[in-house]
């Protein structure tokens, strides 16, 4: 397994088997896919400690929406912004954490592509450990001028 959160999953499940009487088989662990799940409070800490290795410095997840659709992307960066390191995290991991950034999106901004829409970016600092949400409203506006006569 190649990543911190596999290893810690197969850690888990290894502590958790059942000991079998002597004389009797030991069974199997259970396969990944019956462990039970990992919080977020348990996955953010797994993800960090991978990304850190892979010397991310930068997480992201842009989104941008209108008229009740829309998309996202998440990036991933060095310090200073010159390289993206997407490519070297596995894409489990990348899902994960757009899945963790998305909940809180909706949480926040539940209609953000609603009307007019929306966009932002949620902003992982690896090195201070913070997390910061900036979201734009589009709010259209509407002026309107009278003129009677000549």
């Amino acid at each position: 397994m190649n990543s911190h959160t596999d290893r810690s999953i197969a850690n888990r499940m290894t502590s958790d088997r059942h000991q079998s009487p002597k004389g009797e088989t030991a069974q199997p662990p259970p396969a990944l896919t019956d462990a039970p799940p990992i919080s977020p409070s348990e996955r953010l800490p797994l993800i960090a400690h991978t990304l850190r290795e892979a010397r991310v410095a930068i997480a992201e997840l842009r989104y941008e929406g209108r008229g009740g659709t829309g998309g996202f992307v998440t990036e991933f960066h060095d310090p200073h912004r010159i390289k993206t390191l997407g490519h070297l995290i596995d894409e489990r991991i990348t899902q994960q954490l757009t899945g963790v950034f998305w909940q809180m999106v909706l949480r926040r901004q539940p209609a953000w592509s609603d009307n007019a829409g929306s966009f932002g970016v949620v902003t992982w600092d690896l090195k201070t450990d913070r997390l910061r949400h900036v979201h734009h409203q589009r709010v259209p506006t509407l002026n309107t001028s009278t003129v009677e006569g000549f």
